[in-house]
């Protein structure tokens, strides 16, 4: 998934470097990625979508 988002392989072994490839063990239980990748995500991505106005469909 982290290779995805442009993270690197880190493979630090960490449970808090969920996002870095298979750097942390399958014994880990936290969902939550580090502070550190949500920022590098975030800013490798901003701005990347456009706006999309918000619209109703009505099929008939």
């Amino acid at each position: 998934m982290g290779h995805i988002l442009g993270l690197p392989d880190n493979r630090t072994g960490r449970c808090s470097d969920l996002m870095s490839g298979s750097s942390a063990p399958v014994s880990c239980a936290n969902a939550t990625p580090s502070p550190a990748e949500a920022a590098r995500v975030n800013s490798l991505f901003a701005g990347s979508a456009a706006p999309v106005e918000a619209r109703a469909y009505v099929w008939r």
